[in-house]
């Protein structure tokens, strides 16, 4: 829940900057694409202790990049599967985007888009 929340005040924030950035640098296109899935991941340091990165990973990680690169292909800021709209839809109106192949995925997936205003 509080992620799709985030998602949609990220999305009517970034709506509100690029309307800023075309006004400043005429015309320029600024946007923001959220994708959310849920499952497990492994939060950590990897690295030497020179060069440590604090990163995530996991098969659902790999899952939201993808789901993030429909954003654009789909005109939506906010993308999420199925696995996340069977836990929020009690709580968004979320519209079905149909089913989309996702790069080094076999089977297709449900996506999902949720506009800012929604919450009920």
């Amino acid at each position: 829940m509080q992620a799709v929340e985030a998602a949609c005040a990220l999305a009517a924030r970034s709506t509100e900057y690029a309307e800023e950035v075309a006004s400043a640098l005429g015309g320029e296109i600024f946007s923001v694409g959220c994708a959310l899935h849920v499952g497990e991941a492994v939060l950590g340091n990897i690295g030497a202790d020179s060069r440590r990165d604090l990163t995530m990973l996991g098969d659902c990680v790999n899952m939201a990049f993808h789901i993030e690169s429909q954003c654009a292909v789909l005109g939506r800021p906010i993308v999420f599967s199925k696995d996340v709209q069977e836990i929020v839809a009690d709580s968004f109106d979320a519209e079905s985007l149909g089913t989309h192949t996702l790069k080094g995925k076999d089977d297709p997936l449900e996506l999902f888009s949720v506009r800012p205003s929604s919450t009920r």
